[in-house]
């Protein structure tokens, strides 16, 4: 448990590493984007080759995108129902931010670092789902709510600007590097091959760079500036995320004996933080992008905590 605990502590120390050189200019919020794209195009796919190299793909890995797609197809459900009272702007951005995970800069260095290499080829099979659910369902409803209050003298306008550009969403998920890593290393996985050992050395040299530069992205990221009459919102979407992700980790924990390690990812999967995609979605459909960061910021967060006083906990069952 000692163990544990200081492996947080580092993680921490990480993040706030990354918050101090942000706030003495070291390196600046707009770097953010450079440091997020070396991450989901060089480190994190290195990960993945490197995690599965080896790695014998069963059912129980197998189960993992199928889960994650059906818990988002819910959760999309669940925001539909529970902003249609709100204005159409508003539900949008209330929407789209529901679903979506951030699983791969936050949770798998998170848990390498905790419990090891063994741990992260779960959560990588958790994120394929993940990976359709938020460039598909996330920017759908980020796309169909986006044109503010419908009347009938802009209604026209609104139907034109509010079909979905399902050539972007195809665009996403074939140009999405991690996801491209997840899929062709699960064929080569399942075709009985292997990758050159020249690939799997340079893969592993460049993701023991993915869990500190992820850490440190956090930390750079991380901002709070909020109008006090937005906390409502704020407050109503987080008891919704985590409520709803709560009680679906925990049951499909004790419903779902497939293991110890295939138990912590539905234990922590569904309590992980807001996909990042989300953020330019609110740029490009023009969303409140303070609101949204901040939100994306809190669960950051809260996540950390949460997933710290879980294992914790359950250290002691």
């Amino acid at each position: 448990m000692g163990d544990f605990n200081y492996q947080f502590l580092l993680s921490l120390l990480i993040i706030v590493l990354g918050y101090v050189i942000k706030r003495f200019n070291i390196v600046k919020a707009e770097d953010s984007g450079v440091i997020s794209s070396i991450i989901l195009n060089i480190t994190l796919p290195a990960l993945v080759v490197k995690t599965f190299s080896t790695v014998e793909v069963d059912f129980t890995l197998g189960i993992l995108p199928l889960i994650n797609i059906i818990y988002g197809a819910m959760m999309v459900f669940i925001a539909l129902l529970a902003f249609r009272k709100e204005k159409r702007h508003t539900r949008g951005l209330m929407s789209m931010v529901l679903p979506g995970m951030n699983i791969g800069i936050f949770m798998y260095p998170l848990a390498e670092f905790i419990w090891g290499q063994e741990t992260v080829k779960y959560f990588a099979m958790f994120d394929m789902g993940n990976a359709i659910i938020l460039f598909g369902a996330c920017y759908s409803l980020a796309a169909i709510f986006s044109t503010g209050e419908v009347n009938e003298k802009n209604k026209e306008n609104i139907d034109e600007k509010n079909k979905i550009d399902f050539k972007y969403i195809a665009k996403k998920l074939t140009h999405s590097v991690p996801l491209i890593a997840y899929m062709l290393t699960l064929v080569i996985n399942l075709a009985g091959l292997k990758f050159p050992a020249i690939i799997i050395d340079v893969a592993s040299i460049l993701s023991r760079t993915n869990m500190p530069l992820s850490f440190l992205l956090l930390g750079v990221v991380m901002d709070f500036s909020l109008d006090k009459s937005q906390w409502k919102m704020v407050i109503k979407v987080l008891s919704i995320r985590y409520g709803v992700g709560l009680i679906i980790g925990i049951l499909l924990y004790l419903l779902l004996p497939y293991g110890e390690l295939f138990g912590y990812t539905m234990l922590l999967g569904f309590v992980l933080p807001i996909g990042m995609a989300v953020i330019p979605y609110s740029i490009m459909f023009k969303y409140n992008q303070s609101l949204v960061g901040t939100m994306v910021n809190l669960t950051n967060i809260l996540s950390f905590i949460l997933i710290w006083a879980t294992v914790s906990l359950k250290s002691f069952m």
